[in-house]
């Protein structure tokens, strides 16, 4: 929030950013174009009530996507729809939040409302077309205890739906379209029989917090979450063909303490997540199709630590953050009745640098620098069987493996200026620069620009 109003804050932003790529993963594409419009506001009611919201509006272009023919490739990976040509595709993303909250003597309740819409499709063959909608409903409560700590709960439940279809304007050529189901496998009949795709699920999740409410030198917290995402394509009926079960847990702590304008802070955070793939088999007879059974196939797990050490010198008209960070990630992906497998543990080093100088009463300007560097310590897979494998297929798994196994390093710069025109309203500029080299590879770099106004 703001910090020259106590009571709301409104603002209005416009992006455009850019992203190039030399090399990167191809189901994500090789590169980036598009703006960004949002709108965010908080307010702060009479009686101990607060509201806020946000508004979004995304659109944007990628290029040169392959082995992708959806939306959203983390939630429904490894399940996605695929084929080897590459393609240009087009993206509109729909945005709204908002959120209400309450607070009595010792008690505060609160719920907050997410939808997001995105919608995105190619212009050439084989012109693929996904919509998706995810909905979010969160509800918590906290108790402030007689000591000066207060605890936390609140739960979340996510519905998510995806539609996606190919369509070919040629009748003569086609590429073959294949119905994923992790690493190089593919369903070999509803692959060469359907084109489509449904996804659908619930996502439910809950979490805790304790933490200091007066300085918040103290905070400790967790979440776990669980859910179920099921696929199926249709014939002459629906079909499931799949069906993803995830599970997650998080556990963060931090403590801080303070020293006149010196504060110093540790953050510890772990996160668990497991993924379970089922494959559901039907009769081979197209008069009727009748399932038979459903096997679990695919095991994916990533576990990441990461350790957070926070400094801050408060000045008379500036404040400098320093910020160390190390990350221990371990990434394991395996079939079942199979000799496919991927492991891979990397390293992260980082060092984020925060300076926000008061100009005058009117002008504010902040920059933030990062440089990380990843280091894969141990990389090992067998991504494909080389004498049935289509060479389209290994092409793309060895090129996707060189890109998760390499290492990099990464700098990040952020310039943002702001100046108060009168009490109410005020303008900013910002302009952000992303650059990531891979030591075997080529590089990647990206920047936006972004001009907004705060009220």
């Amino acid at each position: 929030m703001s910090d020259y109003s106590i009571y709301s804050f409104s603002d209005f932003q416009i992006n455009y950013n850019q992203h190039k790529k030399d090399d990167y993963l191809l189901q994500e594409g090789g590169k980036e174009k598009g703006f960004a419009v949002q709108g965010k506001s908080y307010k702060k009611l009479s009686k101990g009530q607060n509201v806020w919201g946000e508004v979004a509006y995304r659109n944007f272009d990628i290029y040169d996507v392959q082995w992708n023919l959806n939306v959203d490739k983390d939630k429904i990976e490894p399940y996605f729809i695929a084929d080897s040509s590459k393609g240009d595709r087009k993206y509109e993303v729909y945005f709204f939040k908002g959120g209400y909250v309450k607070s009595f003597s010792k008690i505060d309740v609160g719920t907050e409302f997410s939808y997001e819409a995105k919608m995105g499709y190619g212009q050439s063959d084989p012109r693929p077309k996904s919509t998706s909608s995810d909905l979010k409903l969160n509800v918590g409560a906290s108790y402030k205890l007689n000591i000066p700590y207060k605890v936390g709960l609140y739960a979340q439940v996510e519905k998510y739906n995806q539609d996606s279809s190919i369509d070919f304007a040629s009748l003569i050529e086609k590429s073959t379209i294949y119905q994923m189901t992790g690493f190089s496998d593919f369903n070999s009949y509803f692959s060469y029989n359907s084109m489509n795709a449904i996804y659908y699920g619930y996502t439910y999740k809950v979490g805790g917090s304790f933490k200091q409410f007066e300085k918040n030198n103290l905070y400790a917290g967790f979440a776990i979450s669980s859910n179920k995402l099921h696929k199926a394509v249709t014939l002459s009926t629906d079909y499931d063909i799949n069906r993803l079960e995830t599970n997650a847990y998080q556990l963060s702590f931090s403590k801080f303490f303070d020293f006149d304008n010196h504060r110093l802070g540790i953050l510890f955070n772990q996160t668990h997540q497991q993924k379970d793939g089922y494959d559901i088999y039907y009769t081979n007879n197209k008069e009727i199709l009748t399932k038979l059974l459903e096997k679990k196939q695919y095991k994916y797990k990533i576990d990441n630590s990461r350790f957070d050490i926070l400094y801050t010198y408060k000045m008379n008209r500036a404040t400098l953050s320093l910020n160390g960070v190390y990350e221990l990630e371990k990434v394991s992906e395996s079939k079942e009745e199979s000799p496919l497998f991927k492991k891979i543990t990397a390293h992260h080093f980082g060092l984020v640098a925060s300076y926000n100088y008061k100009v005058n009463n009117r002008d504010n300007l902040m920059f933030t620098a990062s440089v990380f560097q990843r280091k894969v310590s141990h990389s090992k897979a067998k991504l494909y069987v080389d004498n049935t494998t289509k060479e389209s297929l290994r092409n793309w798994l060895d090129n996707d493996f060189k890109v998760v196994s390499n290492d990099y390093q990464n700098a990040k710069m952020s310039l943002r200026y702001n100046h108060q025109i009168d009490e109410v309203f005020g303008g900013f500029i910002g302009v952000d620069y992303n650059y990531l080299n891979y030591s075997d590879l080529g590089a990647n770099n990206s920047y936006s620009l972004r001009v907004g106004i705060t009220f």
